[in-house]
């Protein structure tokens, strides 16, 4: 659609399958779904975001790109606000878009991202195996503070990559049910809205996802609390954090032994 203010042309791209028939309940349903679930990122975001200005537990590199994805919400809720309005036929839209274009381009580039990721991680995590086996150039003698930069790059490539994953998981599903209700299911309105609205909630719950995962790392939510998990979180933590704790400095010791007498 095609906006023209003060002269200025603007191109908005309203994607809706048709306007909403707000009389089925289940549409009903999923909108609050969606809508509690944006509330919920909306209130939790701006603590998130300070909590991680002020954490040393993340590497700096982790923290911004974390800040850049969760600020990503307030012009995706603006956008999900005006699109809302095409949604339930107060505008009308105007035009075409080839819908599995459009779901192919989004999945293919968030799956490419996740398997970029996945490579990364995978090719430290082979340096780091090399190095604690001892298997490295000859030409390098000190490994102690590339052993110390592959763990910390591995810290944070792990959690992005499993969020990547969660992401391209999302994706794929969002995109699948988006061409349903685009293409396949267009001479079914019921089924298209309802596949068209579970694309919204599963965009809406990504946000919540992620900030429910950085909020049981940053220990913001107690999941040690509960009753059942009590006793056997607690001593299974206590004696993992000692035994790594032993085992790295024993190996550190020795190799730094090995490298004087060299």
């Amino acid at each position: 659609m095609e906006l023209i203010i003060r002269g200025i042309r603007f191109m908005v791209t309203a994607i809706s399958p048709t306007p909403y028939d707000l009389s089925y309940p289940l549409i009903w349903i999923l909108f609050v779904i969606e809508f509690l679930a944006t509330c919920y990122s909306f209130v939790s975001i701006p603590p998130l975001l300070r909590i991680l200005e002020k954490t040393s537990l993340f590497q700096k590199n982790l923290v911004r790109i974390t800040q850049a994805s969760l600020v990503i919400f307030y012009p995706n809720l603006l956008a999900r606000a005006i699109l809302f309005i095409y949604e339930v036929g107060i505008l009308k839209r105007e035009g075409t878009f080839n819908v599995i274009s459009l779901a192919a381009f989004t999945a293919t580039f968030l799956i490419s991202c996740c398997l970029a990721y996945i490579i990364l991680f995978r090719r430290d995590s082979a340096k780091l195996r090399d190095i604690n086996k001892d298997i490295q150039p000859e030409s390098v003698q000190y490994t102690l503070s590339t052993k110390f930069q592959l763990t910390e790059n591995l810290r944070v490539m792990k959690i992005l990559m499993y969020l990547s994953m969660v992401l391209a998981g999302s994706a794929v599903v969002s995109c699948l049910l988006f061409v349903l209700s685009g293409r396949v299911l267009i001479a079914y309105p019921y089924w298209s809205q309802v596949c068209y609205s579970l694309v919204n909630v599963c965009v809406a719950l990504w946000f919540d996802v992620t900030i429910a995962v950085f909020m049981v790392v940053l220990d913001m939510v107690h999941l040690r609390s509960l009753p059942f998990h009590r006793f056997k979180i607690k001593t299974v933590l206590k004696s993992r954090t000692i035994n790594d704790h032993r085992g790295a400095s024993n190996a550190y010791f020795n190799q730094l032994s090995r490298s004087w007498r060299m």
